[in-house]
């Protein structure tokens, strides 16, 4: 019987795990005033920050050409040196722009550092400067964007101008240094260079003077001489050696007369050595013999004299031709090193007038393009500021709603409560969009009834609570009452709930007449039918402390004898009884029950209290036969169905039908 119950009432949806694409959709749309609340909030807030708050951004552009074609240091023989090639060179120049000492140059500028709107922040005007400035290079070309962002539109410009103007005036400044320096430079070792010219210059005439002192002719004299001694004294040193061996020879001779005289060679001698038989011939031969060898000797001196003093001349005349060589190289080496000095010193001395020329034609590096005017205004982005305020007030009011759907939200279909709960739903009791009696919930009414008269355990008492207030559970019980009256069966509708949400509203009765005493020996007297239904109705009495509750005198041995009476005069027993988070006795009119009905109200009694109401039940032993879903929207596919079932269309709560 559940299984047909549940087909009338619309296919079982997986809520939570996105079965239904609507189901969160439906939780949005039926929080659509939080969310408007909050997207108004959040507009309203980014608006006055947008408008009021927050302070104006102005941006200036002003826009570089670079030269990137030559060298970056000065070149002697290009009075227009650039930059090189490659793109880090313009990366290194975004770099110069921003430097310390061309931001300083800057900032000592009147009218900038000290404007109202100067941008701060560190209390370094130097980086406050720095963090101001964004210098790119535009892809694709040789120019350097500088933009300059500050609270004022006119300040933008001024720095961005002067930096521009800052930058191409370094870059002129910087190749004017180097070339200065390149002519300090040049110029002291042109001056060094003349120096040393002079020193060799001096150095070469002495020399030259002290090489001219014998002059040309007495050095051909001198080799001439040099030539003579030498072919002389190999016949000294011969005529010397000749009379040696005369002398050696003489000695040797073993004192023969006629040897010795052939050996020295005189004529007297040989004639003498023919009479040296006798004593005065030997007389006379000696003293020949002694003359002779006296005179060799003396030749011999003399000769021996005469080699020593020609190998002396020979020797002094050699070194003063090695030495006249020696001053002769030395000059000779001396001339190249001064040609080589003086030819250096021409180089730089020429180079130094180049170099001074370039003084008066050096050309800047870049140029400016484009100058900035006052700057536009980049922030605060009003229009972006409120759309994005709007759209994070829109995503704040789906976590809120979502939230609140979470927490206190309720439960909207019989698969949703079944899996909340746990328990099974014997009913879904359709609400009708126009209000007036709903035929799906007769349906759904006898579709509870079978599903109670069919169950295993008899019933004959039933017991309808809520958790919290509800307007729906008073209606679904005249409607359950009038089911169980279609069948012939004796029904009394008895009323427990004396409230405003009870049977009071839904019934044309004298409310004092059909109030029941607590001793009254038969209760069934005090029962009145209301002519439009047909099922008799018979209320508790208050509890007299202004409560809703007519159980205060209904407990106690009593209270299951009245029950048993009521058993035995009708078929069916139906209790409305008040919530049964508010009411104390609300169980203990329950234990008399055959079967306890739990009434949820679809989308309207939050998840906590459904919970808290069954541990309620569970505290006392007192399970719960199932739950009745009130208010339910209808089933199906269709458009009309789907958007009800998700409350995106609203509809009252069930009449007494």
């Amino acid at each position: 019987m559940l299984d047909d119950m549940r087909d009338d009432t619309g296919p079982a949806r997986d809520t939570r795990a996105g079965g239904d694409p609507l189901a969160i959709p439906g939780v949005l749309l039926r929080g659509w005033w939080i969310a408007a609340i909050f997207v108004i909030c959040a507009t309203t807030l980014g608006a006055w920050y947008a408008f009021g708050v927050a302070e104006p951004s102005y941006r200036a552009t002003t826009t570089l050409a670079v030269e990137t074609a030559a060298p970056p240091l000065p070149d002697i023989q290009s009075p227009n040196a650039g930059l090189p090639p490659e793109d880090i060179a313009l990366n290194t120049e975004i770099e110069v722009l921003r430097s310390r000492g061309v931001l300083t140059r800057l900032a000592d500028r009147p009218g900038i550092a000290d404007h109202p709107r100067f941008p701060g922040g560190t209390g370094d005007r130097v980086e406050d400067l720095r963090r101001a400035i964004v210098a790119r290079v535009k892809r694709g070309t040789r120019t350097i964007e500088i933009g300059v962002v500050t609270g004022d539109p006119a300040l933008s410009r001024d720095i961005a101008n002067g930096l521009a103007g800052l930058y191409v005036t370094a870059g002129v400044e910087r190749k004017s240094e180097a070339i200065e320096q390149a002519v300090g430079w040049l110029s002291g070792r042109a001056q060094s260079l003349g120096a040393d010219l002079l020193a060799r210059e001096a150095r070469l005439r002495a020399l030259r003077e002290r090489a001219d002192l014998d002059g040309a002719e007495g050095i051909a004299a001198s080799g001439i001489e040099l030539e003579r001694l030498l072919a002389r004294l190999p016949e000294i040193r011969a005529e010397a050696a000749r009379l040696e061996a005369r002398l050696a020879g003489a000695r040797d001779a073993d004192a023969d007369p006629v040897r010795v005289a052939s050996i020295l060679g005189d004529a007297s001698l040989d004639r003498l050595a023919a009479g040296v038989a006798t004593g005065e011939g030997r007389l006379r031969f000696d003293r020949r013999l002694s003359h002779v060898a006296t005179a060799t000797a003396t030749a011999l001196a003399s000769l021996r004299a005469d080699e020593a003093a020609l190998a002396g001349r020979i020797e002094d005349l050699r070194r003063r031709a090695e030495a006249r060589a020696d001053t002769l190289d030395a000059i000779a080496q001396l001339e190249r090193e001064t040609e080589a000095v003086r030819v250096l010193h021409d180089s730089f001395v020429r180079r130094l007038k180049e170099t001074t020329v370039q003084r008066g034609l050096q050309a800047p590096d870049a140029w400016i393009l484009s100058e900035a005017v006052d700057g536009r205004r980049i922030a605060p982005l009003r229009g972006r500021i409120t759309a994005m305020s709007a759209l994070s007030g829109l995503v704040l009011a789906v976590i809120a709603i979502l939230l609140r759907h979470r927490i206190w939200g309720g439960l909207r279909t019989a698969p949703e409560l079944e899996r909340e709960t746990g328990l099974p739903v014997l009913g879904a009791i359709l609400r009708d969009p126009a209000g007036g009696p709903s035929d799906e919930g007769r349906i759904g009414l006898r579709q509870l009834r079978t599903s109670l008269v069919m169950s295993r355990l008899p019933v004959s008492v039933i017991a309808l609570t809520s958790p919290g207030p509800d307007g729906t559970r008073a209606g679904m019980a005249v409607g359950l009452a009038d089911a169980f009256a279609e069948t012939g069966r004796r029904v009394l509708l008895l009323a427990g709930d004396t409230g405003p949400e009870g049977l009071q509203p839904h019934l044309d009765l004298p409310w004092d007449e059909i109030t029941l005493d607590p001793g009254e020996a038969t209760p069934a007297r005090r029962a009145r039918r209301d002519p439009r239904h047909s099922f008799d109705v018979l209320a508790l009495p208050a509890d007299g402390n202004g409560g809703q509750s007519g159980a205060n005198g209904w407990h106690g041995s009593d209270s299951g004898a009245i029950f048993d009476r009521l058993r035995g005069a009708y078929d069916t027993v139906i209790i409305d009884l008040p919530p049964v988070l508010i009411a104390a006795q609300t169980r203990a009119l329950a234990s008399h029950a055959d079967a306890v009905l739990l009434s949820v109200s679809a989308g309207a009694t939050p998840r906590r209290q459904v919970h808290a109401a069954i541990r309620q039940f569970g505290l006392v032993a007192m399970p719960l036969r199932g739950l009745v879903l009130t208010a339910a929207v209808p089933g199906g596919t269709g458009i009309r169905a789907t958007l009800a079932r998700h409350g995106i269309t609203r509809a009252p709560v069930i009449s007494a039908v």
